[in-house]
């Protein structure tokens, strides 16, 4: 379909204006996010012809109910966002949904190792075989970073 404005454009916008306004935290978590439209049959009553658009946002789970905190606050600056056209008119946010998290799947020392694709960590297991060390120092820093990428960073450390 062809929208006035893409989805990425629309956050991204979204993402520059509330840094003007100083919202760092929606921005750190929309950084995160993406915005899929979601049309609906229904007429706007507006233009003849013309249907109702909605986007719905897809989150990490630790910050949907942030947003579902702020979804007045991000509909509206979104309908100023949007260009309305005879074929859309856009609405706002219809739901938070859920980011899927990547994963990646990884072999160390002959261990399948499922990761967050995201995660810090997964860089530097996929470097530890070329590292010259024990194997010993290897299974520690493999710990280590598993450690790190189950969020247990007090374990990480030691």
């Amino acid at each position: 379909m062809n929208y006035t404005v893409s989805e990425n454009e629309l956050l991204y916008t979204a993402i520059q204006e509330l840094e003007n306004q100083g919202e760092a935290h929606l921005v750190s978590i929309l950084k995160l996010c993406k915005i899929v439209y979601d049309p609906r049959s229904d007429f706007s009553k507006v233009i003849p012809d013309q249907r109702k658009l909605y986007a719905s946002i897809r989150v990490p789970n630790e910050f949907k109910k942030t947003i579902i905190d702020n979804n007045e606050k991000l509909s509206h600056l979104l309908r100023q966002i949007y260009i309305n056209d005879d074929v859309y008119y856009f609405i706002g946010l219809s739901s938070v949904g859920l980011l899927p998290i990547q994963v990646e799947n990884i072999e160390v020392n002959n261990k399948q190792l499922i990761l967050n694709k995201n995660s810090i960590y997964i860089t530097f297991l996929k470097s530890i075989d070329n590292i010259l060390m024990s194997d010993l120092q290897k299974r520690y820093l493999i710990e280590a970073c598993l450690s790190g990428d189950s969020n247990n960073l007090l374990s990480t450390f030691l």
